[in-house]
């Protein structure tokens, strides 16, 4: 045999200069493809390698094909023994040839192309890199072949996951093809080794940083790590990382059969913008990471590639973002693990999770030539003021047609009783209900059921004891249905304050009322408002009282909340 565009002799490879034989591998594969015979002199005669040394040898090739060509060429080993000589072996890789470009990628200089011309390796010429690019333009990067077999990896980690959403099913080699992670002839797609357990691409890397201020002042990081392995691998390590972070709160509480969360970052936000950062990399940029910035007020995932449908945007509000897959393959597999939402639809999840706070906690984005990063506002975080309404608004939320929420005006429309109950209990405040069902013409039972609507509503409530108590009425004041004076931009604010600076917990706290905490908005910012718009705007948020019939309210808040503490803060 002769040296030809198929054939390159090596009598041993070269340690000190790999790049030297990886060109010829990787101009195979950029051309008809082509065996590395090692264990050959430069005319093709054999002379082999010792035997005990042949596994070694194999190795360190596959860890160069590995290191060296991007995507990773595919190959087949095979080896020569001869006769003559029962102490050696001579070793043949078969490069596979592939449609894309395989890049040759020295750490010391960029990516480069080559291709093989009968017994030369010569660079790529521009035209020959245009050609391949348009051969491989109708698949996507997550879907080529590299020259790891499926059969020497395991997906353990993936099963886990996949199993956990599909309880059913049961992940299977035939599942792995269909999903586009292994092709029909038994190699990984760029997908598969990012999915396998351990994997170890070059480029699936993240980097997360701690910051005490909130901007990178003095460049003096409070912690940083970096984590390496498949996909699952990163969203967990960076969704841990970040629940580790002291400038963040996390928690929730029961609320009847459901967990509703509080703190910094909602888990399906937070979640979603991990997955984004990994799902949407442009994993043919070699020597980025992912990078996970922590400061007080925000957390930024940038990862390399820019947003497509975007272009160069410095600093833009994510409801303007469309859904853009790099990675097809990848996002497909993700959402059948349960970690990404459908198409188009996890960006919006994120933006409802913010729709109720002001304009400041809004997520953003940024589009590089060459990166994307996603902001998302930490929404425990305290702002020194609010930011001047420069123009009306339409309100963020819907005010219930409930009786707490209606005039007493409409309520006597809707039963001319509560005026008349109301009229009586001004008069004779210590009057029985018997008296009350001789006065109105009611039954008993009528007389109870009534009253119990109207101390719900907030009409009136019962003062002292059953036996030696009497009702009263509660002033407009005092009442939810008082929320609906302010303005839409002073209703935007109240429920904004609650939302934002209270944080929900199991338990009651009897130190604050609704008369006292209401004055934490006019302490921070000198906006007023009456007991009863304060607790229309609580309730609006969510927070229940403990008795109703109270006329300053009790609500489960946490002494922690980000209100008390500004008034703390304040006082001192």
């Amino acid at each position: 045999m002769d040296e030809s565009k198929e054939i390159e002799f090596k009598t041993i490879l070269d340690r000190n200069h790999p790049d030297h034989w990886m060109k010829t591998v990787c101009a195979f594969a950029m051309s008809q493809g082509g065996r590395l015979m090692v264990g050959y002199g430069d005319d093709g005669s054999f002379r082999g390698l010792p035997i005990e040394t042949v596994d070694d040898e194999v190795r360190y090739a596959v860890q160069q094909f590995r290191r060296l060509s991007s995507p990773m060429v595919q190959y087949s080993v095979s080896y020569d023994d001869r006769p003559g000589f029962p102490e050696k072996r001579g070793i043949i890789f078969e490069i596979l040839p592939r449609k894309e470009i395989t890049w040759l990628t020295p750490f010391e200089h960029s990516p480069l192309a080559y291709v093989r011309e009968e017994r030369q390796t010569l660079p790529a010429t521009v035209e020959e890199m245009q050609d391949r690019l348009l051969a491989a333009s109708s698949e996507t990067y997550d879907s080529v072949s590299i020259g790891i077999r499926a059969d020497d990896v395991s997906f353990r980690e993936l099963e886990d996951y996949y199993n956990r959403k599909n309880p059913t099913k049961k992940l299977n080699d035939r599942d792995l093809v269909s999903f586009g992670l292994v092709d029909k002839k038994g190699f990984l797609t760029i997908a598969g080794y990012l999915f396998c357990d351990d994997s170890d691409y070059a480029n699936a890397n993240v980097c997360c940083t701690t910051w005490p201020g909130e901007d990178k002042g003095g460049k003096r990081f409070s912690d940083t790590k970096k984590y390496k392995g498949s996909i699952l691998t990163l969203i967990k390590e960076m969704i841990e990382y970040v629940w580790s972070v002291n400038h963040y709160q996390f928690g929730g509480m029961k609320v009847g059969m459901v967990t509703e969360e509080i703190g910094s970052f909602s888990s399906a936000s937070l979640r979603e913008a991990v997955v984004n950062a990994v799902a949407h990399r442009d994993y043919r940029i070699i020597g980025n990471e992912i990078a996970l910035q922590c400061y007080p007020n925000r957390i930024e995932l940038t990862s390399p590639g820019s947003m497509r449908s975007v272009g160069f945007v410095k600093d833009g509000l994510l409801e303007s973002v469309e859904s853009d897959r790099r990675n097809p393959i990848i996002c497909a597999m993700l959402a059948r693990c349960g970690l990404m939402e459908e198409r188009g639809s996890g960006f919006d999840l994120i933006l409802s999770d913010y729709r109720l706070l002001d304009e400041r906690y809004a997520p953003r984005y940024k589009s590089l030539h060459d990166s994307f990063t996603l902001v998302l506002k930490n929404k425990m975080f305290s702002y020194s003021s609010f930011v001047a309404e420069k123009e009306s608004k339409p309100a963020l939320f819907t005010i219930p047609r409930t009786n707490e929420f209606l005039t007493r005006g409409e309520l006597y429309e809707s039963n001319p009783k509560y005026k008349l109950i109301e009229d009586l209990i001004k008069r004779f405040p210590f009057a029985k209900y018997s008296d009350i069902q001789r006065e109105t013409g009611l039954s008993l039972g009528g007389v109870k059921y009534i009253m119990i609507v109207m101390k719900e509503a907030c009409l009136i409530r019962r003062r002292g004891s059953a036996a030696h108590g009497h009702f009263e009425v509660v002033n407009d004041i005092d009442r939810p249905a008082e929320f609906r004076s302010l303005s839409v931009e002073e209703q935007t604010k109240a429920i904004e304050w609650c939302s934002r600076y209270f944080i929900r917990t199991r338990t009651y706290n009897d130190k604050h009322t609704s008369y006292g905490l209401k004055h934490t908005l006019q302490d921070y910012d000198g906006t007023y408002l009456t007991n009863g718009q304060f607790k229309g705007a609580m309730l609006l948020c969510g927070y229940l009282p403990r008795n109703v019939e109270d006329l300053n309210w009790i609500f489960q808040i946490s002494e922690k909340s980000p209100a008390l503490t500004v008034k703390r803060k304040q006082s001192r």
